[in-house]
């Protein structure tokens, strides 16, 4: 979905596009055997929420996210049918014999416009995503029309945050950006409406635990609601910091407690 598609077809060098995970997108029916594939291959499952967090590989040191929502909200099934459809190949650098899929350029301009502003606020964005969005003009220009891709994003509800990021690529590297995609962007930046954002972090967790119940398996609804409840440890530790220390599992009460009746 994200850095390690982009590193392979958008940089000269994959070298050049650091990531700290792996983001892949399967189908909801996909989800468990596509768990259960990895632990065979040695990966530990970490957490499910929206994605389903796993590490492993060489020296543990690989993080893999599953993604079968999109953003950490309700995905409309006209988006996520709207979005596999968009799916294209593209060859990993330096082997040939492999072939990967990822979204076409609107679809994943568009994707990756709706992560900087919906599931991360917009609020101080890594320049890294708003590069990655620089990359899309620099190598796509003459596949990218922004009118359509924010026709796009307004039946989905992503057309102010594809204003966003847009407003954010003019002030960084407006100098760079052809004539026509600016102008095209002025159009996109008078769009009505705001992005929708989840101010409370709690709130954001409870809804997007809500939509996963609601696309997974009666299972999968065990795993999800047991992850979000009872996370790792070291989560815990860090999330709540009781002192003295020994008292953090005092956070998985404080946990439970806080999802169950926190308003």
């Amino acid at each position: 979905l994200k850095g390690a598609a982009l590193a392979h077809t958008h940089y000269p060098d994959p070298a050049l596009r650091p990531m700290n995970d792996i983001d892949l997108l399967v189908k909801p029916e996909h989800l468990f055997p596509a768990i259960k594939t990895l632990k065979q291959i040695g990966y530990r499952q970490q957490k499910i929420t929206y994605h389903a967090v796993l590490a492993g590989g060489p020296e543990s040191r690989v993080n893999l996210e599953l993604h079968w929502l999109l953003l950490p909200r309700r995905d409309p099934e006209a988006l996520i049918t709207w979005v596999w459809d968009q799916v294209v190949p593209f060859q990993l650098s330096g082997l040939d014999s492999q072939t990967c899929f990822a979204l076409d350029p609107g679809a994943r301009f568009l994707y990756l416009s709706a992560h900087l502003g919906l599931a991360h606020d917009g609020e101080n964005p890594r320049l890294i995503w708003s590069y990655d969005l620089y990359r899309l003009i620099f190598r796509d220009r003459t596949e990218l029309d922004l009118r359509q891709i924010n026709h796009m994003g307004e039946q989905f509800g992503w057309s102010p945050a594809l204003a966003q990021s847009l407003g954010i690529l003019e002030q960084r590297f407006s100098r760079f950006l052809p004539g026509r995609l600016i102008q095209e962007s002025i159009a996109v930046n008078h769009s009505p409406g705001k992005p929708e954002y989840f101010s409370d972090q709690l709130a954001y967790t409870r809804s997007f635990t809500s939509q996963s119940m609601a696309v997974i398996s009666f299972r999968g609804r065990i795993s999800v609601l047991g992850s979000t409840l009872f996370p790792s440890a070291a989560y815990i530790r860090e999330k709540y910091r009781f002192q003295p220390g020994w008292l953090w599992p005092v956070g998985y009460i404080q946990r439970v407690a806080d999802f169950m009746f926190h308003q």
